[in-house]
């Protein structure tokens, strides 16, 4: 009777083994389709330009006039500002630039953007290299640490150079948050864009978008944006407000001059003093948050066998004496002193070291440079095409330097 107990006991076993092993067949199974399934999802959107893009949707279109530039960006087949790009990676050393709106070129043709003439610089200097620019308007390290997984996978560069703006994108980490998403169907949504991305296009879980926006279209979005944020102005604010130049003031309601440069100057007219002062508890929390984000992107390049490193974009009010005075002109706080500190780039360069990343820098080169010629738009304050010519012949050549 034990002996039929133990041989029934034993042969219960054996089926509970095999139903397992069954159905952890069909489960891996099933997995193997759905990333085969996947696949193909993936080949029809990209052959088809309907995808939703690395940042954008493909073949987008913005255009954008103000007093003092007029350019339009065209969004690639791979859903960021720059030439067609393949998928599959050949010979050709691939670089890919996270980075701001100075990254992406703003108030130039994609030609004249940094990343490109970094490209040409050193296709110049005998390196087979293609450079994919990656700069997104608005963004600062979070964003470049939430880009680069995606864009990493999609477009497995060998170096991933993360453009950090000096005192703007530190300020921006003081101003980041970690925002807690309490809805399941968002969170299960985002992981599965994550895991399949071009299934969950499919599913209508994430949407192309496909955009032409026109120059006048984006004057009225900032003429609005401006009355908005005027109307909720106090006295004490208005009264700051009241003591820009007029022309300034009438370049803001009319939409001419970006309305994120009036905010700054009324609710942070100090920050580019305030990030210099590498003593105050503000700035070092802002350096750890800094590191943090870099060191995300550090493991996706790593994940992926890229290298990552990380270079200084020099900020106007650090770079010549009429960059400085502009700045005043548009309302923040600024001292003769700043034309000199290294306080920027070292509160970069210990975000960068902690990161365990390399860390390059031409301040000091661009500076002495810029006496001579207008590296940046007066008013707007980006890079001109001198401006990012100039910056792109200094850091190819440190990115030459770097051991391969």
């Amino acid at each position: 009777m034990l002996a039929a107990g133990c041989v029934h006991v034993l042969c219960c076993a054996v089926a509970a083994v095999r139903n397992a092993i069954t159905l952890t067949a069909a489960v891996v199974a099933a997995v193997l389709a759905i990333f085969g399934l996947e696949g193909l999802a993936s080949l029809h959107l990209y052959s088809t330009r309907q995808n939703a893009g690395l940042i954008w949707a493909p073949d987008s279109t913005v255009e954008h006039t103000t007093t003092e530039f007029q350019y339009v960006a065209h969004i690639n087949n791979l859903g960021f500002r720059d030439r067609d790009f393949s998928r599959s990676k050949s010979d050709t050393r691939r670089i890919a630039v996270l980075g701001d709106s100075f990254t992406y070129g703003w108030g130039l043709s994609i030609e004249e953007s940094w990343p490109k003439v970094l490209e040409a610089r050193l296709r110049e200097m005998g390196r087979h290299v293609e450079v994919a620019n990656l700069g997104v308007p608005g963004a600062g390290p979070r964003e470049y640490a939430k880009l680069a997984p995606r864009a990493i996978q999609m477009l497995r560069p060998d170096v991933v150079i993360v453009a950090v703006v000096q005192a703007d994108d530190l300020f921006q980490c003081h101003e980041s948050g970690g925002s807690t998403d309490t809805n399941w169907r968002t969170r299960l949504r985002s992981a599965l864009d994550r895991l399949f991305p071009s299934l969950a296009q499919l599913a209508g879980l994430t949407h192309p978008n496909r955009v032409h926006v026109t120059s006048q279209e984006l004057r009225e979005t900032w003429k609005t944006q401006v009355q908005t944020f005027l109307s909720g102005l106090n006295s004490e604010d208005h009264a700051r407000c009241d003591l820009l130049p007029l022309r300034i003031r009438d370049l803001y309601a009319q939409g001419d001059l970006n309305p994120g440069l009036l905010y700054y100057s009324i609710r942070y007219p100090a920050f580019m003093l305030d990030t210099c002062r590498l003593d105050l508890a503000s700035t070092r929390q802002e350096i750890s948050e800094l590191t943090s984000r870099l060191g995300e992107v550090r493991d996706a390049a790593v994940k992926y066998g890229a290298r990552a490193l990380v270079v200084s974009v020099p900020y106007r009010t650090y770079v010549s004496a009429q960059d400085l005075e502009d700045m005043r002109n548009l309302g923040f706080t600024v001292e003769p002193a700043m034309l000199q500190t290294q306080a920027p780039d070292q509160a970069i360069r210990r975000a960068a070291q902690q990161a365990g990343l390399a860390f390059a820098q031409v301040t000091d080169s661009l500076r002495r440079q810029a006496t001579a010629a207008a590296f940046y738009f007066p008013l707007d304050g980006h890079f001109t095409s001198r401006g990012a010519h100039a910056y792109a012949t200094l850091v190819a050549t440190e990115i030459a330097a770097l051991p391969r």
